[in-house]
């Protein structure tokens, strides 16, 4: 049996600019803050122009680790903040993302990019790296942010059905600070 799923019509998934995607990760990130009440709205609005220079400099930025950094944490305490802070949106995210401490030991899928450079694009700005891509039919996404996990894993399948008329099968799954932080560095030449 294949991994594939054969799609067609309106069950195909429509592919989204880095804009909009960016936007709706923004958008359904600070949602979640507001639900489990770690962000006020001028927090929020700090990060969004944050967020919105750093990506006019062509660089990404997480917005958990953003919103951290915006709400004052010191330096040293920035990772167990932001990790508490994805903890917290975690658990009212459906379906749940399991945590792989692993994934940063994953080698870079230099292939699957070079055929979707838009892929690579979008992952660099959401900071949701492809983690694994076994030719088109299992692909694994990763993010700090479970909401850039989801929407980076409708990006891959909406950029390998647009080539192959197929719907891969992708794991999506979350990662703990450092190592993410390792993995993007690496994957994106931060």
């Amino acid at each position: 049996m294949s991994l594939l799923q054969q799609t067609t019509g309106e069950d195909a998934p429509q592919p989204r600019t880095t804009g909009e995607a960016m936007t709706v990760c923004l958008r359904e990130t600070f949602a979640l803050l507001s639900d489990v009440g770690l962000a006020t709205g001028p927090d929020m609005e700090k990060t969004l122009r944050a967020l919105e220079r750093a990506a006019a400099s062509g660089l990404p930025g997480d917005i958990l680790e953003m919103l951290v950094r915006i709400q004052g944490v010191d330096e040293e305490f920035v990772p167990a903040e932001a990790s508490r802070v994805a903890n917290a949106i975690a658990k009212i995210v459906y379906p749940a993302l399991p945590v792989v401490p692993f994934a940063s030991r994953m080698m870079t899928p230099a292939m699957f990019y070079a055929s979707f450079p838009q892929v690579l694009t979008m992952a660099k700005m959401l900071m949701a790296p492809v983690i694994y891509a076994e030719d088109l039919d299992a692909i694994g996404v990763a993010a700090f942010n479970p909401v850039a996990a989801r929407i980076m894993a409708e990006e891959v399948v909406s950029a390998v059905h647009a080539r192959n008329g197929v719907r891969p099968f992708v794991t999506t799954v979350r990662m703990e600070f450092d190592p993410w932080t390792l993995l993007t560095r690496k994957q994106f030449s931060l």
